[in-house]
């Protein structure tokens, strides 16, 4: 158990242990294996299953449930990242500019556009999160090493830069751009 690994009394484990953390810690690698295997990524992994923690605290479900609800909330926490990972993906390829057909000096003077109208967009936001963007889309960095060169987690600096790449979006969309 637990409580002999931190060298706690059993008296005084009983008293501070939350309802479900046995189950958690017993089954951790497990849930990490099997968001793993959905989402591809072992960091994004473990994110999701300290992230199922988090929701069962919130919910307050009873105790006896813990070996059946952990590994649905690990299981929908990883079918939603990937669901946002792949409207973000979907949206970056529809976003592919349509100026081809342009003479060069229009396609030039459309790029430049957007290229100010990205630049002020970023402007408004924090510096980490611009600084995100550019590791990821400038550096071509993965989520894990734009986490460890910010200090943050993974799924963190993926949230950093789909805040910006949507903040770009909508103001590209404000503007009427192509």
């Amino acid at each position: 158990m637990l409580f002999l690994l931190r060298g706690i009394d059993l008296a005084d484990w009983q008293s501070i242990r939350q309802p479900g953390l046995d189950e958690y810690v017993e089954e951790r690698a497990k849930l990490i294996s099997m968001a793993q295997s959905l989402v591809g990524d072992r960091s994004i992994a473990e994110e999701l299953v300290q992230d199922s923690w988090l929701r069962w605290q919130e919910q307050g479900y009873p105790e006896k449930a813990a070996s059946s609800i952990f590994p649905r909330i690990v299981r929908n926490l990883a079918m939603d990242w990937l669901r946002h990972r792949k409207v973000e993906t979907r949206w970056m390829v529809q976003q592919e500019p349509s100026i081809s057909a342009a003479p060069e000096s229009e396609r030039i003077a459309i790029v430049r556009q957007d290229v100010e109208i990205a630049a002020s967009a970023l402007a408004e936001l924090p510096e980490r999160t611009r600084k995100a963007f550019r590791l990821s889309r400038v550096d071509g960095l993965t989520y894990a090493q734009i986490g460890d060169r910010l200090c943050v987690s993974a799924p963190r600096a993926h949230q950093m830069v789909r805040r910006a790449v949507m903040l770009i979006a909508v103001r590209l969309e404000e503007s009427g751009a192509p």
